[in-house]
């Protein structure tokens, strides 16, 4: 979807235990969480960059996926279903979200290590 859109992307890892199996219904949740914040980039933003960030960093298990566009502030996706099913996965997730507009738009996903 990002090509398509001309959205220029790269993916930051950081420390994964490639030996251990993610239980489904996480990666189900980090899966669609991703998903549906790249398609609020492809539709909302004019962001022609995007950074995905994934993996364990210090004490925490990170996924950002962060734009480099700017959306007019009433067309931000603050409360739509795509940001309640994000709110919803990050809440069974136990994790911390944070969704900012700032220099781009960013969400922010932290939890336990993985």
């Amino acid at each position: 979807i990002l090509p398509a859109k001309g959205i220029e992307y790269r993916f930051q890892l950081g420390e994964l235990d490639m030996d251990q199996k993610l239980p489904s219904e996480t990666r189900q949740h980090l899966y669609f969480i991703f998903k549906e914040a790249v398609n609020n980039v492809a539709r909302h933003s004019n962001a022609d960059k995007v950074t995905v960030v994934f993996g364990n960093f210090a004490d925490e298990c990170r996924l950002e996926i962060r734009d480099n566009g700017c959306v007019e502030s009433e067309q931000l996706p603050k409360s739509g279903l795509g940001i309640s099913n994000i709110q919803m996965r990050a809440k069974k997730l136990q994790a911390k979200l944070s969704i900012a507009s700032d220099n781009g738009f960013c969400i922010l996903l932290r939890l336990r290590k993985i």
